[in-house]
């Protein structure tokens, strides 16, 4: 089906199984979707830079409570 929400999608700017164009192309596919790529971080992502990947979340979800003017 189609996603029609906001969508985040992070990817390690160093992912080789998943290299960033995969994730550019998702981004591309979904209608509100935004790429965050996280440096010095591979597959793993959210293990190698927790905190990044943590605030990038954050960041995200502000701007969408905003947006339901919460």
């Amino acid at each position: 089906g189609d996603i029609d929400c906001p969508t985040l999608v992070i990817c390690g700017s160093e992912d080789q199984l998943t290299p960033p164009k995969y994730s550019q192309f998702l981004v591309e596919q979904i209608a509100d979707a935004s790429l965050v790529l996280i440096p010095n971080a591979g597959h793993m992502v959210m293990l190698e830079q927790p905190e990044q990947v943590g605030d990038q979340i954050l960041d995200f979800l502000r701007v969408q409570a905003k947006h339901l003017g919460r």
